[in-house]
């Protein structure tokens, strides 16, 4: 758990953004593609009033920085690389 959570990029990964697929339960039929940095550094304050810092890469870092968005408001669909890269979620039977 991290209290004001703010979001950086780390000093050598300035610039290098991957495109990956993503979804969210607030939008259950659809993914996008969203570009995101592919390493984020987070910082904040956690449970115990004490600063936290968390480094994340790969997916954790897409993933943390599409749950941050939410905090600012935002859907992935705010952030998806272009309209035509929305897709409908498949139905499996």
């Amino acid at each position: 758990v991290l209290f004001n959570p703010v979001l950086e990029a780390p000093s050598g990964a300035h610039g290098h953004r991957e495109v990956g697929r993503e979804g969210c339960m607030s939008v259950p039929d659809l993914t996008g593609e969203v570009a995101r940095d592919s390493a984020v550094v987070v910082r904040g304050v956690g449970l115990d009033g004490e600063a936290q810092v968390l480094e994340c890469d790969a997916f954790e870092a897409r993933a943390v920085q599409h749950e941050l968005d939410h905090l600012d408001g935002l859907l992935f669909l705010d952030r998806v690389v272009s309209p035509e890269r929305v897709f409908r979620r498949r139905v499996y039977r």
